[in-house]
């Protein structure tokens, strides 16, 4: 009860601040930003809400993934280009393999990979590469454009 008292202080405009504080779940804190975000700009009631909803934190879910590259071709071939051109090669062929997903960050470093998603986009690809692994998908994409020695 606590936010609703703070909320009291917007005297006749807290009858329409209490609806949307009970269905936003506001706290004490929330309801104090809200009440100084309205006296102090004079923006709308739900404006406010809005406003003070954005400073809540936001969980995000990511999944890093760490493979090998396996194939000495395709070692070979990304120690000739070196980590930085390697990790641009395996960002544009996964970006062409799958226009769809977006990769957070990709890393190729000597014979290791890494790629960092979300998690749902990551439950995506691997769906997407089914029955295959991630690993085994990468040295393939890495082989398609390692030269013939």
């Amino acid at each position: 009860m606590s936010a609703a008292s703070e909320l009291l202080r917007l005297g006749d405009k807290a009858a329409q601040a209490f609806p949307l504080a009970l269905s936003n779940n506001i706290s004490k804190e929330e309801a104090r930003q809200i009440v100084q975000l309205h006296q102090r700009s004079g923006q709308p009631i739900d404006a406010c809400v809005k406003q003070s909803l954005l400073t809540r934190p936001r969980i995000e879910q990511m999944e890093l993934i760490i493979g090998t590259i396996l194939d000495p071709l395709a070692k070979a071939h990304c120690a000739q280009l070196g980590n930085e051109d390697s990790t641009k090669l395996l960002s544009r062929r996964l970006a062409q393999r799958f226009p769809d997903l977006f990769f957070k960050s990709i890393r190729v470093n000597a014979d290791k990979f890494s790629l960092l998603l979300d998690t749902p986009v990551s439950r995506t690809f691997r769906e997407s590469i089914a029955p295959n692994s991630v690993e085994s998908v990468v040295n393939a994409i890495l082989m398609q454009s390692t030269p013939q020695l």
